[in-house]
């Protein structure tokens, strides 16, 4: 059977457009399929209001409140830098956060920055596609009542927040007692 050379063109370049959207779709979803789902079987009720975890949580709302909705509303992805946390319980710190993304349309990423760069949630502008990372930096554990962290909120290269909190454990809960703010773009 012979095939004339305008049916042949044209059969490579229908091929070459499949391929295009094949790809364009895969780069696409990449980050989805990437996504390794969290769950907790702890209830946050159940979590006592002097766990530490709960001190790694007041500085997370205070990130979230010292900064513009923009950088959370209408992101899918709430990632969870802990590299440099100290706190060894780290169930209890997933099981609030899956809470607050439960209530607020967020998907949470248990991701350093590197990690999501490599899947593809962080871009070479560089920025966090649909997302906002969020990571806390332990710098003093003097003992079980008074903490001192650094916390940061980040979307992109202009578009960051930086702080140290002190945080201590008054009358059976976490109060930030002192806040430096280091730094914004």
């Amino acid at each position: 059977m012979k095939i004339k050379k305008s049916n042949m063109k044209i059969f490579i370049l229908f091929t070459y457009i499949i391929s295009i959207i094949v790809i364009c779709t895969v780069i696409n979803f990449m980050p989805r399929i990437l996504a390794k789902p969290i769950t907790s079987s702890i209830s946050v009720s159940d979590i006592p209001k002097s766990n530490q975890a709960n001190a790694y949580f007041e500085i997370f709302k205070d990130l979230c409140q010292s900064e513009s909705e923009s950088f959370r509303n209408g992101k899918k992805y709430l990632a969870l830098d802990l590299s440099y946390v100290i706190y060894d319980d780290a169930s209890n710190l997933t099981a609030l956060f899956l809470d607050y993304c439960d209530k607020n349309g967020h998907t949470l990423l248990m991701e350093t920055s590197e990690e999501l760069r490599k899947k593809g949630y962080i871009n070479q502008n560089p920025s966090f596609i649909n997302g906002f990372l969020i990571s806390f930096y332990d710098r003093e554990i003097n003992d079980d009542s008074r903490l001192v962290i650094g916390g940061s909120i980040w979307v992109g290269g202009t578009a960051a927040y930086f702080a140290q909190y002190t945080i201590e454990l008054i009358d059976g809960e976490w109060k930030i007692t002192d806040k430096n703010n280091i730094g914004m773009a």
